[in-house]
């Protein structure tokens, strides 16, 4: 469960304290983690600061060095030639929340596939213009999560649920 000390429902938006993100266990150095974030089922893509994006797209790049760059796609800035591969080892990325909480993303929300034949894949996390914009954990990262909002006690829990049956 992830608490706040602030109220987690703002005006439309439920908000929590994202405190760092990890990928493939790499814990990501940002001094962006201050600033809440809006858990939004009705975004696709999650959107980060741009200080809290580089870091997790140079972590990104860094564990997939060894494959080819593609271009964009749409926000999408980080993406990878996959032409001919049968495999690839995507990095694990995990949200960690006010308190120690850790959401670890579906791996099938890790990456977005742009072609049908996976050729190319992008990064599914964009970057904001400004600092000054609150983060935004969308849809996309929430596959096979049940997200259960607690207003009264202003807390929000995680737990992994397989959801392909919908």
């Amino acid at each position: 469960m992830v608490s706040n000390s602030d109220p987690l429902l703002q005006g439309p938006f439920y908000l929590v304290n994202l405190t760092g993100i990890t990928v493939g266990g790499q814990e990501v150095e940002s001094t962006g983690f201050s600033a809440r974030a809006i858990v939004d089922s009705g975004t696709v893509i999650t959107s980060l600061v741009p200080s809290v994006y580089n870091a997790v797209r140079a972590e990104f790049m860094s564990q997939l060095a060894e494959y080819p760059q593609a271009p964009g796609f749409s926000i999408l800035d980080t993406c990878f030639n996959m032409t001919g591969l049968k495999e690839v080892q995507v990095p694990s990325l995990t949200l960690v929340f006010d308190g120690g909480a850790e959401v670890e993303v579906d791996s099938g929300g890790v990456l977005y596939f742009v072609s049908s034949d996976s050729s190319q894949v992008c990064l599914a996390v964009a970057s904001l213009k400004s600092e000054d914009e609150t983060s935004i954990i969308g849809n996309y990262q929430q596959k096979n999560l049940r997200v259960v909002f607690d207003t009264s006690a202003s807390q929000v829990g995680f737990a992994q649920e397989t959801c392909g049956y919908i």
